[in-house]
């Protein structure tokens, strides 16, 4: 319970400081790290979050008051192995997104030369027969377009049998 109440101290100490000489360098820097950064970090809390954060204070409460000093004895156990484990799953997600970044990175990169070699190859295909052939394929004269021939006059005896 002392080290709770010590912590409480240097805490309300600091804010003092801050409060107090805002002029003095260690004056600035606490009063930027305990009440602007904190003031900045309000917008981006929903509602939801502030519920989740008490209900999680309020269980943390009820199970410390049920179990009463044992309660501290297993907090205080168990919090070096938790803190080291949130610090590896932590380690271990920045790892897994620097890996993944570099992965995108180079695929993109590779699809890029990919995608341009590609074209290169495309464009000399289609050049091939031009500059095998040259110019012969192609004529200066343009093409006679067909014209639709107009339809027959029926013949005379139109109405009669056709003999061969």
């Amino acid at each position: 319970m002392s080290s709770i109440v010590v912590c409480y101290g240097l805490l309300g100490l600091a804010l003092v400081i801050a409060v107090t000489f805002p002029d003095l360098p260690i004056g600035r820097a606490l009063r930027r790290l305990l009440v602007e950064i904190p003031a900045q970090a309000l917008p981006w809390i929903s509602p939801r979050q502030m519920l989740l954060v008490l209900a999680m204070a309020a269980i943390c409460g009820l199970a410390w008051y049920m179990a009463k000093g044992e309660a501290v004895i297993l907090v205080a156990s168990g919090l070096p192995e938790g803190i080291a484990w949130l610090g590896m799953l932590d380690l271990a997600s920045v790892l897994d997104l620097t890996i993944l970044g570099l992965m995108l990175g180079a695929t993109l990169r590779l699809r890029i030369a990919r995608d341009a070699v590609m074209a290169k190859v495309r464009n000399a295909w289609r050049a091939l027969p031009r500059a095998l052939i040259g110019r012969m394929a192609t004529s200066r004269r343009p093409r006679r377009h067909r014209t639709r021939l107009s339809p027959r006059r029926p013949s005379v005896d139109a109405d009669g049998w056709a003999y061969a």
